[in-house]
């Protein structure tokens, strides 16, 4: 698509310049307080899988990071 957009002359690539212009100023008509920010300035919010909580839950409440090497060993859900 590149390619095609490079072989065409400047008068052929100014027409549609002109429509993106035409339809850009449309866009701002039709909805006036509408941001690109709406769009991309949101983070995602990453959802926890319940899995990630049932080693917690099994390990007497404790969380995994926090399990001193010797308590992770005598854990079976923390040392597999």
């Amino acid at each position: 698509m590149g390619k095609v957009w490079k072989s065409l002359s400047e008068e052929e690539q100014a027409k549609y310049y002109k429509e993106a212009n035409k339809e850009r100023l449309l866009h701002s008509q039709q909805h006036p307080d509408w941001s690109p920010s709406y769009n991309y300035d949101k983070k995602r919010v990453r959802k926890r899988s319940k899995a990630s909580t049932s080693i917690e839950d099994r390990c007497d409440g404790a969380l995994y990071l926090t399990h001193s090497p010797d308590a992770a060993a005598s854990c079976t859900d923390c040392s597999g």
